[in-house]
């Protein structure tokens, strides 16, 4: 099976995209067809300046922060994505986090 059609029947389990802007070997509009066929709840981030695999090492203190609220936010019981400020819908995350 193919990634589009798991990543929809992983609902109502939440998932976090995690993408790099300058990925060469995955066009970010991969990830984009990700999210617009994941439920939600979904969100994608799509990491400045990363490229494959990057995402950590380009955005360290994002990364950690964008990690800890969603897995504070799943382990507390509330929407995952309640911290970026859209806790009902889909979520593409703003390239400055707070």
């Amino acid at each position: 099976s193919s990634a589009y059609h798991d990543v929809a029947r992983i609902s109502p389990r939440p998932i976090l995209l995690i993408h790099g802007w300058e990925d060469q070997a995955v066009p970010v509009c991969e990830a984009e067809k990700l999210f617009s066929t994941a439920r939600d709840p979904v969100m994608l981030w799509k990491v400045p300046g990363a490229g494959h695999g990057e995402s950590l090492g380009s955005n360290p203190a994002d990364y950690s922060r964008v990690i800890s609220k969603t897995l504070r936010s799943v382990r507390l019981g509330l929407p995952p994505f309640q911290w970026a400020g859209r806790p009902d819908r889909k979520v593409r995350v703003p390239l400055h986090l707070n």
